[in-house]
């Protein structure tokens, strides 16, 4: 009885702790809590005197997380995330939208489409900042990109391969006849972030776009050649060489970070499968492409 006392009297101010110490400032954090920024300094002044320790150490206008702030933060999410799984578990429901992170290509090739059939309003924002971050303190259930370390606190996973070929407009000279790197070297390219290019290939020049679907748009425009997911490419005309294999193709692989499961999540499973698939099958279909080229 004694601990639930103990507990009991600083619950209240943890909220408060764990919004300064995740947007690392008062002003911020207040916005969050809709609370003034008076009431969270007081919430946090509080609970660093019944704790007899300091939290935070100011770094300019910043918070910062002391060791034991940091201690006590992750102790807070694991306690928060077991209370929401046992509140799914208890009303058969999720508690929240499913918050979905992904790099822009890997969004418009495979992430998209696979949301269509996820229940609810599933959120999808870009796998922008720090990925890992954002994961930890909730702000997305699972982000979707192209490159990965691991880390204790995040699963990664390795979950497909997004396959990419050089296309043109079919109204482009490329379409109708054979390529070759001396040709493809005074041709211009559309490039984008997160669109591959290998380094072995010259080109003339090169139209720099914003993202991938951009480079789609002014590829099928006829604004020049562009690497593509060979899943989005639709009505273009992949650039061949003499065989008739693709002139250039790259395999990029794909992982999903998501936090540690601490019991079953059937959307996200559901969601990560469904992505997987998506990878999958122009893989496949490149393969048996590049093998009937070659027979």
């Amino acid at each position: 009885m004694e601990r639930i006392v103990r507990l009991n009297q600083i619950w209240s101010w943890l909220p408060a702790f764990r919004a300064v110490a995740e947007t690392e400032h008062v002003h911020e954090a207040a916005l969050s809590l809709h609370v003034t920024p008076s009431t969270l300094s007081r919430a946090i002044h509080l609970l660093e005197e019944d704790l007899g320790c300091a939290l935070f150490r100011r770094v300019g206008r910043s918070l910062e997380l002391t060791d034991d702030g940091r201690e006590l933060l992750h102790a807070m999410r694991e306690a928060m995330r077991r209370l929401d799984d046992a509140l799914v578990a208890v009303t058969r429901r999720p508690t929240a939208q499913l918050r979905v992170a992904a790099d822009d290509t890997i969004a418009m090739a495979a992430v998209i489409g696979a949301l269509d059939d996820s229940p609810g309003a599933p959120e999808l924002s870009p796998a922008d900042g720090d990925v890992r971050a954002r994961i930890l303190r909730g702000a997305i259930d699972v982000a979707f990109v192209a490159s990965a370390q691991s880390a204790a606190d995040v699963v990664v996973a390795r979950i497909g391969e997004l396959a990419f070929s050089l296309y043109v407009a079919a109204a482009h000279p490329l379409a109708r006849a054979a390529c070759t790197a001396s040709v493809l070297a005074t041709q211009r390219l559309i490039a984008a972030p997160g669109l591959p290019w290998p380094p072995e290939h010259a080109c003339s020049s090169r139209l720099i776009v914003a993202g991938a679907a951009l480079a789609l748009a002014a590829c099928r425009a006829g604004h020049g050649m562009a690497m593509l997911p060979d899943c989005v490419a639709g009505d273009l005309r992949r650039v061949r060489d003499r065989d008739g294999s693709p002139l250039v193709a790259v395999v990029q692989p794909i992982y999903a970070l998501r936090r540690p499961p601490l019991a079953t999540n059937r959307a996200l499973d559901d969601l990560i499968a469904a992505v997987r698939a998506r990878l999958e099958q122009p893989v496949r279909e490149i393969a048996m492409d590049v093998a009937a080229a070659g027979a």
